[in-house]
């Protein structure tokens, strides 16, 4: 593959990212007043106190880039930021299986460096009342089969299609994981570059806790060479009772870690 090829396709990394993070910033809000029971027996947990389970930026391979944010059981409204996706669970699977119930938990999303560029990742740990039915977001995973995803404004389609993969074992929890296929045809680096053109720069604090903000800067000209591209992203969940474990991320081996980290946290505090 060309240099070209390879930047776009980096960069189409991104965008997957973009679009499998979706599940965990479609039900988040920048608020941290929510509580709830993780399982029956122990005490409530807020955001704040479910933030710490998660990889420290130590734990994360040198490099990583990522925002933090809780995830609030007060706002779990669709916002796809001018995506139009079908059918839905391509991208709202979790939300799918969720339904009505609320969740509470923190969350990461970024990129990490790699010898052919930087590959994204997502984790996250949340508590929702009566648990994740994984069951269910099998289901909702199943129906995306061939979808689409259009960004109307930018007049670009790509099909999506998800698809059940081997998970991670996590001990004393249930878990599940697919992979996320993007196929964009006869596309120019010009025309994917705007969708997902801003590094991540460090940004104002959250209350107590420090994240990042995106902000734009200036380019290099990009090719205007036409392509067919594909990006994978594999998704992973580790559930019990209220818990549940998320990881998004280019690689089994980092959904493994993304997964088990904050799996062996909970545990060690008698949460799972």
């Amino acid at each position: 593959m060309t240099s070209t090829g390879r930047r776009i396709t980096v960069l189409a990394a991104l965008l997957a990212v973009a679009v499998a993070a979706a599940a965990v910033y479609l039900y988040t809000a920048r608020s941290t007043g929510v509580s709830m029971a993780s399982a029956a027996g122990t005490p409530a947990m807020t955001a704040e106190q479910i933030q710490p389970f998660l990889l420290t930026q130590a734990e994360h391979p040198e490099g990583t880039e990522y925002q933090e944010a809780p995830i609030s059981a007060a706002n779990q409204a669709v916002n796809q930021g001018g995506m139009v996706v079908t059918p839905q669970s391509c991208l709202g699977a979790l939300q799918i299986a969720l339904g009505d119930a609320q969740a509470t938990g923190w969350m990461q999303a970024g990129s990490r460096p790699t010898k052919s560029g930087r590959t994204p990742f997502q984790s996250a740990v949340g508590i929702v009342k009566g648990g994740l039915d994984l069951a269910k977001l099998r289901e909702a995973v199943g129906t995306c089969s061939s979808g689409t995803i259009s960004w109307p404004e930018k007049k670009l389609t790509a099909s999506i299609s998800l698809s059940e993969v081997p998970a991670p074992a996590v001990k004393g929890m249930s878990t599940f994981a697919y992979k996320s296929t993007m196929k964009f045809t006869n596309v120019t680096q010009a025309e994917i570059e705007p969708i997902e053109s801003c590094p991540i720069e460090p940004g104002p604090e959250l209350g107590s806790f420090e994240t990042v903000a995106k902000e734009c800067v200036e380019h290099a000209p990009v090719s205007q060479e036409r392509m067919d591209i594909t990006t994978e992203q594999y998704v992973a969940y580790a559930a019990v009772e209220n818990v549940y474990v998320e990881a998004c991320a280019a690689s089994p081996a980092e959904i493994e870690q993304l997964l088990a980290v904050p799996s062996d946290r909970l545990r060690a505090a008698g949460h799972i």
